[in-house]
């Protein structure tokens, strides 16, 4: 029996888990629910897969289900295959607390007439921009590497 390996790549304390797909059949569940979910995570979280030989479809789908990436690989009886995905919001999320820290801050400060106008209208277009990538990105939405 060949081995798949798919491991999460992102370095985060708290994340959502991941339903994984072989040839479009569900197989399983990549992480943890509940409180479990907030504890701060000593390993990467991974599965191991035992299946035949040959080439099959791997989906990583998010608990959203419009966000998910889809890679065809084959395995071997030789080695291990080992996927390793992560999304593509690095960025976007530097973005998002950084606005966080501003609403915070105008919450808590009352900023002048002309600022607080500004703000929301930056506030608003980032969101807007945000919201175009997610849905140009929701079907590609995962880095995927694969090491035969």
């Amino acid at each position: 029996m060949a081995e798949l390996i798919i491991k999460d790549g992102k370095k985060s304390l708290i994340g959502l888990p991941h339903q994984l797909f072989l040839n479009n059949q569900y197989i399983g569940m990549l992480g943890v629910t509940g409180k479990a979910a907030l504890k701060p995570r000593k390993t990467p979280l991974e599965a191991h897969i035992n299946l035949p030989e040959g080439t099959y479809s791997v989906r990583i789908q998010s608990m959203f289900p419009f966000f998910s990436s889809t890679i065809n690989v084959s395995v071997s009886e030789a080695k291990p295959t080992e996927i390793t995905f992560s999304d593509k919001e690095f960025w976007w999320d530097l973005v998002f607390w950084g606005d966080m820290v501003a609403w915070l801050v105008k919450l808590i400060l009352h900023i002048g007439r002309p600022w607080s106008i500004v703000y929301e209208v930056v506030s608003d277009v980032v969101f807007v921009i945000w919201l175009i990538h997610e849905f140009r990105i929701c079907r590609n939405y995962f880095k995927v590497n694969v090491m035969p």
